[in-house]
């Protein structure tokens, strides 16, 4: 069973303790990139950052996840708590590559807060290249708290709040409307949607 996702699967490790004899593999790739690839047959079963709009395509949520403003250690930010919508539109920033989910879903949740326009500086196709731009003081991004963990524990990169703005977003199973799916395939779904359960269970 091959599984394409625009985020390392949380739940290929715990499958493949279940299901030892099953091979899976993993392809990273950006949400639009994963939707054309699902619908051309190269692989059963998506996970992707960004509702899809595309009919054939089946989707349900399976987890949420929050987004952060960080900057670099030595930016004057760094020991802000908060900055405001304002000093964030004049900011250089730094952005993943168009298609990219997290891109859609930052460029989505900063409109609804009333910021309809960022400076941007840098286009980049990973997180890990945005990670090091940041923390070497070529601007400030937004990213999943869960990618930058690591750097934040470590004081090499900084959170700041913005006033007024939460940003959330939800990962999303997505298939092929009536498309066959192996027996292995069908399994790491039903894995996937109990977590949909309890995504649901929690709202």
């Amino acid at each position: 069973a091959e599984f394409k996702s625009s985020q390392q699967g949380f739940y290929l490790g715990r499958f493949k303790k279940s299901y030892p004899e099953v091979k899976v593999s993993m392809i990273v790739e950006n949400t639009r990139i994963i939707e054309d690839q699902l619908l051309a047959g190269l692989f059963p079963l998506g996970v992707v950052e960004h509702k899809v709009n595309n009919p054939s395509l089946n989707r349900r949520a399976i987890e949420k996840d929050e987004l952060i403003l960080f900057v670099g250690p030595e930016h004057r930010w760094a020991n802000n708590r908060t900055v405001t919508r304002e000093e964030l539109v004049r900011e250089p920033f730094i952005t993943r590559e168009l298609g990219s989910g997290t891109r859609e879903v930052v460029e989505e949740e900063l409109r609804q807060a009333g910021v309809d326009q960022l400076n941007v500086v840098l286009e980049l196709g990973n997180s890990s290249a945005i990670k090091t731009a940041v923390q070497a003081g070529l601007g400030v991004s937004i990213l999943s708290r869960r990618a930058v963990h690591p750097q934040l524990e470590s004081s090499m990169l900084k959170l700041v709040g913005i006033e007024g703005v939460s940003l959330e977003r939800e990962f999303y199973l997505i298939t092929v409307a009536d498309r066959y799916l192996s027996p292995a395939s069908i399994k790491f779904k039903e894995m996937l949607e109990e977590a949909a359960e309890t995504v649901a269970a929690n709202r």
